[in-house]
């Protein structure tokens, strides 16, 4: 029974050592997620100022829907770097690491 228990406990401290390596480097990776998130953020932002819809007369069919396609486009664009970002916060809460400067 006692070398049982003692195969139990190494197994369970050599599991313990997995997940640790684990959420180290979980945790080592977040920084740089961090970063891609915020030069995405940076890369959008940059893409809407110069997308952004300008005025053009209500009468022109054509261009209001031109603006329609390139909004939703930026639309799509938005919730894939607004989900990305989300991942991340959520990583940086979890390991209590600074979150997302720009978001």
């Amino acid at each position: 029974l006692i070398s049982e228990w003692d195969e139990l406990e190494t197994g369970v401290e050599a599991f313990d050592g997995m997940v640790n390596d684990l959420m180290e480097q979980r945790r080592a990776g977040i920084q740089d997620r961090v970063v891609e998130a915020e030069k995405e953020i940076s890369k959008f932002a940059a893409r809407w100022a110069e997308l952004k819809p300008k005025a053009i007369p209500i009468t022109n069919a054509a261009a209001m829907k031109d603006v329609a396609a390139r909004l939703e486009s930026l639309k799509e664009e938005f919730d894939a770097v607004e989900k990305a970002c989300a991942e991340v916060e959520s990583e940086c809460e979890h390991f209590n690491k600074p979150q997302i400067s720009k978001f």
